[in-house]
């Protein structure tokens, strides 16, 4: 590398980190003063080789070297600069060096830059907006999810040190993929399909049958249902009255379903507080919000989450529960020998019903939480009111 391209280098690397043109010009005087004191040169002549040399002349030289040097090492406009220097090995030194000032973005730096000066989350979501049943702020946080999944692994990295961008329309099928499969895994989930939700293969299906394929309701809602008669008048064949038939349950069977329900429902909330102890207003909440049919995806907005932690959560919850039925029973012939024998301790209740001590302490936690039972001293227990009452 000739000297004059090597003092060219040594400034464009000088200056690849300033903030605009007039600290570049400053830096660049520096150099000059600096490189004189080095070689012991004069600094006019330093100036000249560096700046006049690559055909920048007039009064306000330095100012429109420095503008060129700034933008070709900062604004990576190597052209303009490239242009000053001779063809051939001196041109291809420069473009070397220019090439080595710059590290490849990685995929979160360029995905920050790209959302906070160009919008792209809000473009990309106009886009697939015209080919999605989405609404536009949740199919834009689905975009933001994925883009910044995306930045946190990389997933672009080796595509920004080869091309230095990713193509927006490469990034649009990339989430018209995501985004189709989010549509299609709601068919899997429960509460989404009592809504009309399909699987993929359920939609495949009704395209190719021509059938207007549908998910069944809720089965005990629909046994209930009652029949209809309707009342015609025959000559003028218009219905002059209705009569509702009940074909369900009877009502004592109702009332008794009901409070089943309630007592089982109070049971699951009591035993969400058992399982989670300082966490226990939080899975509490979400309880309630499972109870009222809401799905993760709702969880996860209202509770202020993504979705994947909603999905934890109320698995951590349902996996509670579902241990916790086993200790149900149990519980009942706990509370049946308190009655029976009211201070009795947690030792004479495992002893006499043969139930291991872990067990016998969750249930008695469990009842005492109800309000079932209350402990006095010596780690005895007595009803806090009779069964019968």
């Amino acid at each position: 590398m000739k000297v004059r391209i090597k003092a060219l280098a040594s400034v464009l690397s000088l200056v690849v980190d300033a903030p605009n043109s007039s600290v570049a010009r400053s830096l660049i005087l520096q150099w000059i003063l600096d490189e004189a004191d080095r070689t012991g040169g004069n600094k006019h002549r330093i100036r000249r080789n560096l700046i006049w040399s690559n055909h920048v002349r007039g009064s306000n030289a330095t100012s429109a070297f420095a503008s060129l040097v700034w933008n070709a090492a900062a604004n990576r406009q190597h052209d303009p600069l490239v242009a000053t220097v001779r063809p051939g090995t001196d041109e291809q030194d420069l473009r070397d060096h220019l090439a080595s000032l710059h590290r490849p973005l990685t995929s979160a730096e360029w995905v920050a830059v790209q959302v906070a000066e160009h919008d792209l989350d809000r473009r990309l979501t106009k886009m697939l907006l015209k080919r999605s049943a989405m609404e536009f702020n949740e199919l834009r946080s689905l975009v933001g999810l994925w883009l910044a999944r995306w930045g946190h692994d990389g997933t672009f990295d080796d595509v920004l040190a080869a091309e230095g961008e990713v193509k927006i329309g490469a990034l649009y099928n990339f989430l018209r993929g995501k985004i189709r499969n989010h549509h299609f895994r709601r068919g899997a989930e429960p509460l989404e399909r009592l809504r009309g939700a399909l699987t993929e293969h359920e939609t495949k299906m009704s395209r190719e049958t021509g059938s207007n394929y549908r998910t069944a309701g809720s089965t005990h809602i629909n046994s209930e249902a009652p029949s209809v008669i309707v009342h015609l008048d025959q000559e003028k064949q218009e219905a002059i009255g209705f009569e509702f038939v009940d074909t369900g349950e009877s009502a004592e069977d109702a009332l008794i379903r009901v409070s089943e329900h309630a007592d089982l429902m109070q049971f699951c909330r009591d035993q969400v507080v058992v399982n989670h102890g300082a966490a226990a207003d939080r899975f509490s909440r979400i309880f309630e919000r499972m109870a009222k049919g809401q799905t993760v995806h709702e969880i996860a907005e209202q509770e202020d989450v993504s979705e994947g932690r909603a999905v934890k959560l109320a698995y951590e919850i349902r996996s509670g529960l579902r241990e916790a039925q086993v200790n149900r029973e149990t519980a009942r012939q706990i509370l049946k020998m308190i009655e029976d024998e009211p201070f009795s301790t947690r030792q004479e209740i495992g002893e006499d019903l043969a139930i291991e001590a872990t067990i016998v302490n969750d249930c008695l936690n469990l009842l005492i939480n109800g309000g079932a039972i209350s402990e006095v001293g010596g780690e005895s227990y007595v009803l806090t009111k009779n069964l019968n009452s």
